[in-house]
Order: structure tokens, then sequence, then C-alpha cells
């Protein structure tokens, strides 16, 4: 056996050596044909007639065939296609999502961590567009971009409705093959039919010809004019805004700006067409941005002196990342109100210590509580959102710390006795410290053992807290949670805001407004001191490119952050129906959270006000929380519109019968499926479909698979685009909408399944493949206007 192993581990280091020698020589060859690479400034003031230009003829068929899987940190081999400066920087072997790695490596963030082409070869990144002479031949021959869309144009896939899965790997911890130019003949002989888009059909030949002749030319670009005088107004308003002297106005500017540097900035007067970005820059306002490179938002900027900037989105919007959040006077007036206007001192800036910096309640300790809670609040689907598509959303470690599918409720920040800020007492706020204290590379070892006992003692000194208030102990009520009412005298509308839906995914996870799908297993109440360590925790003190100490620290630690936050709304259940509840969501649960579970158990909570009358208290609370939000903050959005429904008779009962399917069946379906539903009058509409499983507890790292319960699996279904990662795309016909919500009845097996898919789906082999995908991003784009992006096709299945 030994002797086997060996003798396999020789041939692959022979193999390799063969590669590696192979690459040498081409690599010669073609410095002796066409002189060694250099970076090239490709910039034209305008393109010869019949000449294809970047952002004109090449992004948009980048962005309908590209994109889906080439953006962001998990685009393969970190090649970003949103954006020519995307394409000339090219590509990298090196992986930003790894669990695995010792050692914390560089930030390689485009357009922050280096600031042009020859810094990132300088870091590795090999170009995808001919870097040797430029003529029509070198550039067609030296393109890697070119030849793989070449090679699949040569190779289509194969006509079948499945693809061998020995030849094609789609899982995202597939091994990674990033092939240099020089090493691309190899590649090419050895996997023919892996040229671009990988495993799905080819682009069409008039694209392709397009591309062709834009690399034959030099791939020319006509650099962006810069934005007009509309928005260079209202930069000029905000950042003068941002950029206030006072030490309150710096403080509030720090807050907002950890806060907002993911989100994709828009202002009201001048419609979302153009997003920005909140960036600290070296250069103040009306000069060219040069932004603060820093692994975190709240690291030392190195400088004394810096600004915070707009700086303008010109790349394409992908769903998976993509955080709107609207800046208009009222916004504007309001964080005047909440942040500057009342009367308070900040005598002393904070600085950028990381054990400081990391903890936001000793950093903001002088801004008001209630402020710092509504300005997170008015926009809670955005906070939230934050951990869900900001750099912790790749990775089934990070998210196996949630159930599939749950619903969160905010304390009102009106409400005295539960707005608990720690930041009145030094040990108070030593017992929020956070593992980003510790920096991107960490110890694996210390959460438990150090952490629990902080989060002991928190959860201790809020309930002391709260009882505080009242000789004969705080009274809860659903008064207690925020049904959306005014954060501000001026409001007339509830806001939505005020009830969330999170669904998990295996590596991914998605939030919307309103209490989506079934009543589910568990729900969050979240406080203020919650979701300012949500935020720190996952978002801002979370770095993607961080060890494994890192990650793993920060996963352990949301166990307790979770735990708070269902141990909140326990509170609004009678005691005995609380503990029954608390013990079935941690069954099998490991000893360490037993014990850390015990602590809740003795808490003393409020006292519980109100009323039960059924033998079911939590399916009773959801009614009367239901209720409590009303139909403002929890509008009746029909999956279909109800004009279209009407034409086919029946279907209104079919859709009833699809919303209550749950338990195997269930199991049966992927995560994350659109349907699109086609009427004989030739209008289409589209609904996704997720899958809520099941787990005994979500209280371990490990063996995720032995603690599902099929009998517990629910489907939610949504009107629109629910989620970044569709599994599957269907197609349904009105007329046969009734059998297929039979058919997903009936499944018991995977071969059930499948024929389900023959019959209905549109599979990554289909010819109308990019068809539908073109569809589904126009209809997208015009019904969820502000939401829409281009969705990732990394997770699209291969059944």
């Amino acid at each position: 056996m030994l002797r086997a192993k060996l003798s396999r581990i020789a041939q692959y280091l022979m193999i390799a050596f063969v590669a590696v020698g192979c690459a040498v020589v081409a690599e010669q060859k073609l410095n002796e044909l066409w002189g060694k690479e250099e970076v090239r400034d490709r910039s034209v003031s305008q393109t010869t007639q019949g000449i294809p230009e970047y952002h004109r003829d090449i992004q948009p068929i980048f962005d309908k065939r590209c994109v889906s899987c080439h953006a962001c940190y998990d685009g393969p081999c970190q090649l970003k296609l949103t954006s020519y400066d995307g394409v000339d920087r090219g590509a990298s072997s090196e992986l930003v999502y790894d669990g695995t790695r010792l050692l914390a490596i560089e930030p390689s963030r485009l357009g922050v961590d280096e600031k042009n082409t020859q810094e990132w070869r300088e870091r590795g990144y090999f170009p995808v567009l001919n870097e040797r002479h430029q003529q029509p031949d070198a550039n067609l021959y030296g393109s890697l971009l070119y030849r793989m869309l070449e090679l699949k144009k040569n190779n289509p896939l194969p006509q079948t409705k499945q693809l061998d899965s020995d030849a094609f790997d789609f899982s995202t911890a597939r091994v990674q093959e990033c092939p240099t130019i020089a090493e691309y003949e190899g590649f090419a002989s050895n996997h023919p039919q892996w040229g671009m888009p990988f495993g799905l059909p080819a682009i069409s030949d008039e694209d392709f010809d397009t591309v062709k002749r834009w690399v034959e030319a030099g791939s020319p670009v006509i650099p962006l004019k810069p934005l007009g005088e509309k928005y260079q107004k209202e930069i000029s308003l905000w950042e003068t805004f941002f950029n206030g002297e006072s030490n309150k106005e710096q403080l509030f500017s720090r807050y907002a700006f950890e806060h907002l540097y993911l989100g994709n900035l828009w202002f009201e007067a001048l419609g979302s067409d153009q997003y920005f970005k909140l960036v600290r820059s070296r250069s103040p306002s009306g000069e060219p941005i040069d932004e603060i490179a820093s692994r975190r938002p709240f690291d030392d900027p190195g400088v004394d002196q810096f600004y915070y900037r707009l700086k303008p989105v010109r790349s394409t919007i992908v769903d998976k990342t993509h955080m709107p959040y609207m800046l208009n006077d009222g916004r504007m007036e309001r964080w005047r109100q909440w942040f500057l206007e009342p009367s308070y001192e900040v005598t002393n800036l904070p600085g950028y210590d990381v054990k400081l910096a990391s903890n936001p309640f000793a950093t903001f300790k002088d801004l008001p509580t209630q402020a710092r809670y509504k300005f997170m609040l008015e926009e809670a689907e955005f906070t939230i959102m934050g951990y869900i598509k900001g750099p912790v959303c790749r990775g089934q470690v990070a998210l196996n710390v949630i159930e599939d599918h749950f619903w969160v409720f905010f304390v009102d920040p009106d409400i005295e006795t539960m707005l608990y800020d720690p930041a009145g007492a030094e040990r108070a706020v030593r017992n929020l410290r956070l593992p980003a204290e510790q920096d991107s590379n960490a110890s694996p070892f210390s959460v438990w053992t150090e952490y629990s006992e902080l989060q002991e003692q928190h959860l201790k000194d809020k309930l002391a807290f709260i009882n505080s208030l009242s000789k004969e102990g705080a009274e809860l009520t659903l008064g207690a949670l925020w049904n959306g009412q005014k954060l501000k005298e001026s409001e007339s509308q509830p806001n939505q805001n005020a009830a969330l839906t999170i669904f998990r995914h295996f590596d991914n996870a998605t939030v919307v407004k309103g209490l989506q799908g079934p009543k589910p297993k568990t729900a969050w109440v979240i406080s203020y001191s919650l979701l300012e360590r949500i935020h720190y925790l996952l978002v801002a003190g979370f770095d993607v490119f961080g060890n494994l100490g890192h990650q793993l620290n920060t996963r352990l630690y949301m166990d307790f952050l979770r735990m708070e936050g269902e141990s909140n709304f326990l509170m609004l259940l009678p005691d005995d129906a609380a503990e029954r509840e608390l013990l079935s969501w941690y069954d099998g649960a490991e000893e360490k959270v037993e014990s850390y579970l015990e602590v809740l158990r003795k808490s003393e909570i409020p006292n519980n006000t109100i009323e039960y009358s059924s033998d079911n208290p939590k399916a009773e609370l959801f009614d009367k929380l239901i209720e409590y939000m009303g139909p403002q903050v929890l509008p009746e959005v029909p999956l279909l519109p109800p004009e279209l429904i009407a034409r086919t008779e029946g279907m209104q009962g079919d859709i009833a019968k699809l919303k209550a399917i749950a338990g195997p069946a269930v199991a049966q379906m992927p995560e994350l499926s659109m349907v699109r539903v086609k009427f004989n009058d030739g209008q289409q509409h589209v609904f996704s479909m997720a899958v809520n499983r099941f787990h005994k507890n979500v209280s371990s790292l490990f063996l995720e698979e032995k603690r599902l319960k099929p009998e517990g699996f629910t489907l939610t279904t949504y009107p629109g685009v629910l989620g970044s990662y569709p599994n599957v795309f269907f197609d349904v016909h009105a007329l046969l909408f009734e059998h297929f919500v039979e058919r997903i009845q009936s499944l018991e097996t995977a071969e059930d399944y499948t024929s389900l898919l023959d019959d209905f789906a549109v599979r990554r082999t289909d010819p109308k493949f990019w068809d539908y995908v073109d569809w589904l991003h126009v209809w997208y784009l015009v019904n969820q206007p502000l939401k829409a992006g281009i969705i990732d096709l990394n997770r699209f299945e291969n059944r």
C-alpha cells in the first residue's frame, strides 16, 4: 500500500515537472516570437471605424456571459470582469476564500490595494490580454481571454442533459487551474471542454466575433469621462457634511463610515443609475481620490489628516455584493438631529489601537446610544445585509452558525428599559470585546475559554440594567418591540425594516423585508448592543483575507450572538414554553454549548405580561407579532400578479398547495430555484422557491448533514428574485402549473427530482439557457430595480 502511494506521488511530481518544463519552453517561444511581456497602456481617445471599444461593445458581452461567475473575491482565478481594470489586472492562482490557511494574506481588492496594473504584476497577477508586441496575430495568440473563448467555440458542450461529473467539477471547493498564456496549450490539451464560459453554452457567434476583433486590435479602451456637474454638486454637499471639523462631527462621520463603507450609496434626487462608495482618502474634496487601503474600516489610516470621499462605482453591479443605500436631504437632516444637535461633548477623539477600535462601545461611547441604534435600525435590512453580502457571505463554516430560515424583530429604540448600552461602565465595555481585537492572525483556541465568560457577564449586566429601572422588575409586552413606527417626528408611514426574514443556504444567505415563508423554527429579537456586535463581528471586524484562527473565532463567537437573539425572543413566551423551545432548538448540542445555555435558563428575565390562550404559544406569538406589525409593515404581496392568476382556473389553489409543501418531498429540491411562469398571451412572471432545512441544532461546526431532519423541511415561495445564487431554473406554462405543483408534492427520490427537471427545467446544457438568463436579468431590473444586479451562476447545479 505504501509503495503504491509513493508511486502515485512520484507520478504526480513527474507530471508537475513536465508541465513546468513545457511552460518554460512555451514562455521562451513566445518571447522569441513577440518579445517579453510588459504592461501596455491601451487607452485611446477614439477608435477606428469598425473596431470595437471596451465600454460600448465589450463590457455588455461580459455582463451577459462572464460576470455571472467572474466577479468579487470568488471569481475563478480572481479574474474580475466587471470593469476594464479587472480585465487589465488579469488573474491569480491565489485563493481568497481559503479556510485552511495558517497565516493571513495580503488583501487583493481591485482598485484599492494596488494603484495600477504594474503593481498587480509585481504581486504575481498574470495578464489575460496580450502584453507582448502589439500586432494582430500576437494579440490573438497571446490573449488568454480570447483563447479560452475560442476553446469553447471549438469544443461546444455535449448535447446531453447532464455533464459528466468526472469531467466537470462545479463545486465551489474544486481545485483551481489557472494557466498563464505560456501554460495554455497544456491546459487545452488536458481539458478541451473547459473553455469559457465554463460548463455553460458558448457565447454567440456575433459576440465571439466582436471580442475577437477587439482583442485583435489591441483591446482598446476609451477612458470613462468624469461624472457630470449634477453629480459633482451632490458629491460636494455630502463630502462637506462628512468632513465637519468639530470633534462631534468627526466622531459621527467615523461612525457613519464604519457602517456604510460596503454600501452602494445613491442620491435620491438623481436616481440609482450611479452608485458611490464612502472611502477614506488622503486627498480632500475637489482633488483625485487617493484611497487609504486598510484591511478594516476601523484600522489606523496611517496619516494625520484624511478625508471622507464619495468614490464613483464604475463597474457592473452584481447581486451578491449589491447593498443600495439612499442619500437625501431628509436623511442628512435626521443625522443632524440625532448626532449633531443634541447637547453633549466629545472632549477627545478615540484612537485606532485595535483593541479600542474593534470595540464600538468604547470607540463611540460619547455618541448618543439611541442615535446609534436608530442609525442602524432605520435601514435594518441594509445593516443585516452587511453580514449576508459582505465578505463573510461565502463559506459554509461562516454560515452554519445560523438556522436556514428565521424571522428577526427589533427592540423599540424609545423603550429605555431595553436600550442597554454598556458604554457607561468600563468593565461592561470590556465584556463586549470582539475577536477582531486579535487582528487577522489569531489562535483558534481562545473563544470558548475566554469570550464565553465575557458574554455571560454581559447578559447578567444587561438583565440587571433592565430590572433596575423598575422596583418590581421591568414588564415585558409586545410594545417593547419596534413595529416600524416613527424614528423621527416627520415620518408618516411605518418603516418596513421592522420585520425581516433571513434565509441561510449551504454557503451563502439572503435577507429580505417582511416575514416570509411559513412560521419558522426560531426567531431573534435584536437589541442595540446585539445589532452593533453583529456588525462589528461579521462585517467591519471580519477579514476575508485572515487566517484560519480569525475566521474560526468569528464563527464561534457568532454562537453567542445567535443564542442571545434567540433568548431575547424566548423572553416573550411563557417560562415553560420558552424552556421547551430552548431544549428543542439545541437537541444534542455539545457540552460547552449546554453549559452556556444553562446561564440563559437561570437568567432572571423581566415580567412577561403577554397573555396566551392556546397550547402552542410560539405559533400564537407569531400571530400576535404579525398583527402587531400590521399590514403597512407586512403588506401582502401575491406570488404572481392577481390579474394573471385570474386567467387560469384553479391557479390560486395550486399556489396555496405549493406554499404548504413540507417534509421529505422538499428535501429532494435544491436550496434555491427560480420559476418562470408563462401565460397564453405571452406575459411572463418569475417567483423563487427556497428550501428551509431543519437542523437538530446549529451549535457545531462539523457533520452538518448528520444533524438534518428532512421531516422538518419547509418551502418558502417568494414573489420575484430571491437570493444571488440560483441552483436551478424552471420554465412552467400556466396551464401546466397544477401538474408542476403535484410533481413537487410527490417527490420521494433523486430520480423523481431528475424527472421533474426533464419536464420543467432549463439545464446548463440547454440551448435556451442564455435566453432564460437574459430574460431574467431584464425582468429583475424592471420589477426590482433598486435591488437588481447580475446573479451568480457558480452554484448552478448539474443534475
